[in-house]
């Protein structure tokens, strides 16, 4: 391994013989290793192998690892965010919604007082039937506008509902329960 201790242990025997001997066969130099003049070099070693600095790699290596759950956790808190901003972005167009259908509910309201006003003024002659008839497509519009605004805060809260996962079938069901 690149990165892995080592150890290594060695031993050697070295017979050394009397200068004057000259049989050095295999058993002549046995029987010479136990004269009075021969003797056996030991030698006996130990190497230790450890590497204390990689260079940064084990690092590295980590910091590679931990990328893809980085990266995971980045692009979740992206799409958190995101999830986040659009439904405040539906809320605040929730509540718009809301408060025009209010201002038009009151604004029908009034409308029908006007058109209340217009016929009694048609009858005693101070207003003709062309007033009339404008306020009466004025309220006509304006109850257009009310179910146009009811139908966008409708498509909104789908909107809604489809952002926290659920889709028209569950909502449906539920509606239904």
């Amino acid at each position: 391994r690149e990165n892995s201790s080592l150890l290594n242990l060695s031993f050697s025997l070295e017979p050394q013989y009397p200068e004057e001997g000259e049989n050095h066969t295999l058993f002549g130099s046995f029987s010479e290793l136990f004269s009075k003049d021969a003797y056996l070099n030991c030698a006996f070693s130990i190497g230790l192998n450890i590497p204390f600095y990689c260079g940064g790699k084990k690092k590295y290596q980590r910091e590679i690892s931990l990328a893809p759950e980085r990266i995971a956790r980045e692009n979740l808190l992206s799409s958190q965010r995101s999830v986040h901003h659009n439904l405040e972005v539906l809320f605040q167009r929730m509540r718009n919604l809301e408060e025009k259908a209010e201002f038009l509910r009151d604004s029908i309201q009034m409308g029908k007082t006007k058109i209340e006003y217009e016929k009694r003024q048609c009858e005693i002659g101070e207003s003709t039937h062309f007033e009339l008839q404008n306020v009466e497509f004025d309220l006509e519009a304006r109850s257009n506008e009310l179910w146009v605004a009811r139908a966008d805060l409708i498509l909104v809260i789908l909107d809604v509902y489809m952002s926290a996962g659920k889709d028209l079938e569950s909502l449906i069901e539920e509606l239904v329960k």
